[in-house]
């Protein structure tokens, strides 16, 4: 109900506020200059207030135009304030004597509303306070890596699991009004030298271009077409040549300007465009930028990880090769080894990927979970799992029987393609990938910390509402935490029966709510089937909460499939007692034992114990032979089938008495119980003992 940010008025005006600095003297040497500020902010998406800001010159006593990043879109919702820094040289005018900041407010009602957001409850926000700008002095170029302009993780364009991939950005181009999702076809950095200028790639010939590069290296390492000139399609890039940097080969691309509409050239904006015809599932393009400064500088810098604004920078092109970005056409090499879990980063560069990679590592899984990331996952640009999944029946459902689905402290990094936060269908996708999963034991594990709160309230679309009411049954009693619990960082406590609690008691954790800043975690409720898996605890009155629900429900396919919802990130996890084995990743493992790849808890297993285990099968993909081996925790009556991804059996391999404490063997020639071949494809193969079912997949190839 606050009217300090005011709504329409009757003659259809919305507010657009600017607060502007006085003229401020440069001085000092540097072409490096850093806008700096904090901001309180609490602007969900929803109610459509932006903000954003502006830079411009004075030359010969006269102020110039404003220039931005031709963009007033910056929004997000942790409720905090934060300090934002943003590298403006490059809107600084050759013999500048002055500079003047500019920071923007807008809403956006009048041209997003019923397509964002319905542009209602409105905050104070944003709030700004101890604005700065800093002159910094560095040698050679600068160049700025906005991760949304960048290669994203992709998907076969044909629908299949084999098919071509494009390398195309992360951004979708078509106006935010529309539907639809059209990513743009090129990676883009912005470089200059404001002291020097930039050098041209043959020095003192201008028509060579400027020395702006983009260097590409493709894992695995030696394929054919896939270094040098095979990299590109177009005549507008050049192609240097290859080198070999830090253990890898290189080729080195010379980057062309970028244009508007107009043909007009964008200034100091520089594109790659790779071949769209070239890569395939298993992919991945590793790449890094680089500039020269012209003499007599004649400097070079290098773009390292893409990290958000102002970017990394060195000068020396090994750290660079070493620490390059990536782009993965999937599935990848985690499928092919026998991995059967997807993890999408909706964090990334963001802090949560280290939380899930140690864990994962600990369990010996790190090489079998192939990784989607979603750049810019604040930014609303089309990019998620679901804007590059073509088939969810042939490119998830017989590929990953289980995802991992992490938003961090984010929330918008889930969507239900209505635009609020984003146009990618997301819970349409999972809810086609749980709804025909034939594969017993697949989970759905999400996590946020307000993910909960994003789905109830702004995700009203009919997938949306689909996927909630059959596969995850919630409410949100509250969207922080700390308004039940009274506790910044309080405890977790698995519940009797639960994932979280076995023979060794609860699984206790810390949910670590920040410091000196505070997160605002999603107490949840349970509803229909869903039952608590973990509680909030305040330890010192003792006050409980729901934190994590689980539902198990049989889908079309006759399948159990579970969905785990979490009202906290996973990289929130720390442990409430010293132990061994990092609370983290024990919470992790008791989600994945789910999925039968796992059956018993971190650090409870005893190799002088009998145990159930369901091993990869060897070699996987085959042709034409293949071995399973598995063993029984108890002596009894064992089954192992073969099953097509329509859930039907294929051929019985086991059906009869085994030995607890031995290896078992059972080999698969590709034929079915009549004894034809069947055709190359994704099989599943299932093991079915007293107390003890576990599922893999294989892929007989021909």
């Amino acid at each position: 109900q606050q009217k300090v940010v005011p709504y329409e008025n009757e003659r259809g005006q919305y507010l657009f506020n600017e607060i502007w600095s006085p003229q401020i003297p440069i001085t000092g040497s540097g072409s490096s200059y850093l806008m700096s500020f904090d901001v309180y902010l609490d602007l969900p998406l929803n109610p459509l207030v932006f903000y954003g800001f502006h830079v411009r010159s004075t030359v010969d006593g006269c102020p110039g135009r404003w220039e931005d990043y031709s963009f007033i879109d910056f929004y997000g919702d942790p409720k905090e304030w934060v300090r934002k820094n943003l590298e403006v040289g490059q809107f600084v005018e050759e013999g500048a004597t002055h500079l003047q900041l500019a920071l923007a407010v807008r809403d956006n009602c009048d041209v997003w509303c019923g397509t964002f957001g319905t542009g209602e409850c409105h905050s104070h926000s944003p709030l700004f306070d101890n604005v700065a700008l800093y002159r910094v002095d560095t040698n050679g170029p600068r160049l700025l890596v906005r991760d949304i302009h960048q290669f994203q993780d992709n998907f076969s364009a044909d629908g299949t699991i084999t098919g071509k991939a494009r390398a195309d950005m992360a951004q979708d181009i078509l106006s935010r009004f529309s539907a639809g999702i059209l990513p743009g076809d090129s990676a883009v950095v912005m470089a200059d030298d404001p002291e020097f200028g930039l050098d041209y790639h043959l020095p003192g010939d201008p028509s060579s271009g400027a020395a702006v590069y983009c260097w590409v290296s493709v894992d695995p390492q030696g394929q054919p077409g896939k270094t040098g000139s095979g990299l590109i399609d177009d005549v507008r890039y050049n192609v240097i040549g290859t080198q070999a940097i830090a253990g890898r080969t290189w080729t080195q691309i010379q980057m062309d300007t970028c244009f508007t509409g107009g043909s007009g050239i964008v200034r100091d904006k520089f594109n790659v465009d790779l071949n769209d015809n070239l890569f395939v599932p298993g992919d991945t393009v590793w790449f890094f930028y680089g500039a020269r400064s012209a003499p007599p500088s004649s400097e070079w810098n290098y773009a390292a990880l893409p990290v958000p604004m102002p970017g990394g920078l060195t000068d020396d092109i090994n750290i660079a090769a070493e620490n390059a970005d990536e782009c993965t056409i999937l599935p990848a090499a985690g499928y092919l080894r026998g991995g059967d879990v997807l993890y999408v980063d909706g964090m990334n560069f963001r802090g949560a990927q280290w939380a899930f990679d140690t864990s994962f590592d600990m369990m010996g899984l790190l090489d079998e979970v192939d990784r989607y990331d979603i750049r810019g996952p604040s930014s609303g640009v089309g990019n998620h799992p679901a804007s590059r999944v073509t088939d969810v029946y042939q490119q998830l459902i017989p590929v990953y029987p289980n995802i991992i689905w992490n938003t961090g402290d984010l929330g918008t990094a889930f969507s239900d393609g209505s635009g609020d936060p984003d146009k990618s269908d997301d819970t349409g996708m999972l809810f086609t990938f749980m709804n025909n999963q034939p594969a017993e034991l697949s989970f759905v594990y999400l996590s946020g910390d307000d993910v909960a709160d994003v789905w109830r309230n702004d995700l009203i679309g009919a997938s949306a509402i689909q996927l909630r009411t059959t596969f995850m049954d919630f409410g949100v009693a509250s969207g922080d935490h700390e308004a039940v619990v009274s506790e910044i960082s309080p405890w977790g406590l698995g519940g009797p029966g639960t994932l979280f609690s076995d023979g060794f008691g609860p699984d206790t954790l810390v949910v670590f709510g920040g410091c000196p800043t505070v997160n605002d975690f999603d107490v949840l409720q349970a509803a229909g089937t869903t039952v608590i898996q973990m509680m909030y605890q305040n330890t010192h009155t003792g006050v409980f909460a729901p934190a994590i629900l689980r539902q198990t429900t049989t889908n079309s396919m006759s399948s159990q499939v579970d969905f785990v919802l979490s009202g906290f990130s996973f990289h929130e996890i720390r442990d409430a007692f010293p132990a061994g084995v990092p609370a983290r990743a024990e919470h992790l493992w008791r989600i994945i034992t789910l999925s039968g790849i796992v059956d018993s808890p971190v650090g409870t297993d005893n190799p002088g114990l009998t145990q159930n285990r369901l091993a990869q099968n060897v070699p996987n993909p085959f042709n034409p032979t293949t071995t399973i081996r598995y063993e029984v925790k108890t002596s009894g009556r064992v089954r192992i089938g073969v099953y097509n991804v329509a859930g039907q059996l294929v051929r019985t391999l086991v059906d009869g008495h085994r030995t607890a404490g031995q290896i078992h063997e059972a080999r698969w020639n590709g034929l079915n119980d009549a004894g034809a071949q069947v055709s190359s494809g994704v099989y599943f193969y299932k093991l079915v003992t007293e107390g003890y079912t576990a599922t893999r997949k294989m892929v007989l190839l021909k």
